[in-house]
């Protein structure tokens, strides 16, 4: 099986090149091109490249669960700054934020109105466009956002945009003195899979294995393809109880699960490691992948499907 599908290809055409060939395959849209709505494009920090469109009267940009448009990014507040609608005006207003809210590079003290082009900063990474966009260009920018940040077989997270999700979480654990768990695990006898089914049941096996994954995560769980056949969970304000019995839940999810590609069943297990944040020994997001990835080994080598916690 080949990796996540984020390597560079040679003679990839150029954006502005899918864009025209974008249009000339939807010609019912470009009645709407008149019609333009506003939105906010992330350039910079964890969300870069998603967008969010402003279709209230007020949206509020922050770390808060409610945020309409959400930043996890260091120094970022809960509530930061409010993005405010006034017939066609926008304008952006600092919510007594810690770090400041900066409109084309200068700290805002009053309300002030957008233009397009103009470039918000927040804490120490977060950069937001202000944009007027058609429907076409709306759903062709989602659409490419889809492509940079997920995995295109099974619908997880790619790996590049796991990492960043995960500094981020890091930040957040760190600061609010609150246990994140980490959880690895891949499919049992994979390679078994593709010789003796071929790899377009692979392929299969790899889909619904993150179906099933995702039917049992709360929303705001991080899921992501790591590589190959393995898959990752990142979860915030977990407890070590709380962490292995969801990636129990998964093991028996999968295990009960019917993969049947072209008329074959397939029987499918998988192995889990479990890896808690605030275990003394552990002081670095690479380290709690690195006990992570050792409980998983442990749990290979004592049978599979299982779940081992990092000790």
């Amino acid at each position: 099986m080949g990796d996540s599908g984020d390597d560079k290809k040679a003679g990839r055409p150029d954006l502005h090149t899918i864009k025209i060939a974008l249009d000339a395959l939807l010609p019912e849209n470009r009645a709407e091109e008149g019609a333009r709505t506003a939105a906010m494009t992330a350039i910079a920090g964890a969300a870069s490249g998603k967008v969010f469109f402003l279709d209230r009267p007020d949206s509020v940009i922050g770390r808060a669960d409610d945020a309409q448009i959400k930043l996890l990014d260091e120094g970022i507040s809960r509530t930061h700054a409010r993005i405010q609608r006034t017939g066609d005006e926008y304008t952006v207003i600092d919510l007594q934020s810690t770090n400041g809210t900066f409109v084309n590079g200068a700290r805002i003290s009053a309300p002030t109105v957008l233009h397009e082009g103009d470039c918000i900063n927040l804490g120490a990474r977060a950069v937001l466009q202000f944009e007027l966009r058609s429907k076409l260009e709306e759903s062709f920018q989602q659409r490419l956002y889809e492509l940079a940040t997920r995995d295109g077989l099974t619908g997880a997270l790619n790996r590049r945009s796991f990492d960043e999700r995960f500094i981020a979480e890091w930040a957040w654990s760190s600061r609010h003195s609150q246990p994140c768990i980490f959880c690895m695990f891949d499919i049992d006898l994979f390679k078994n899979v593709n010789d003796e089914h071929g790899h377009q049941a692979g392929d299969y096996v790899l889909s619904e294995v993150s179906l099933v994954t995702q039917e049992l995560l709360r929303k705001e769980d991080i899921f992501a393809r790591y590589g190959g056949e393995e898959f990752v969970v990142l979860t915030r304000a977990t407890s070590a109880a709380d962490g292995e019995s969801l990636a129990e839940r998964i093991r028996s999810g999968i295990e009960q699960h019917v993969f049947i590609y072209n008329g074959v069943q397939i029987k499918v297990t998988a192995s889990f490691g479990v890896a808690i944040s605030i275990d003394p020994v552990i002081a670095s997001p690479s380290q709690l992948v690195a006990h992570a990835d050792a409980a998983l080994y442990r749990a290979k080598r004592e049978g599979r499907n299982r779940v081992v916690i990092a000790t």
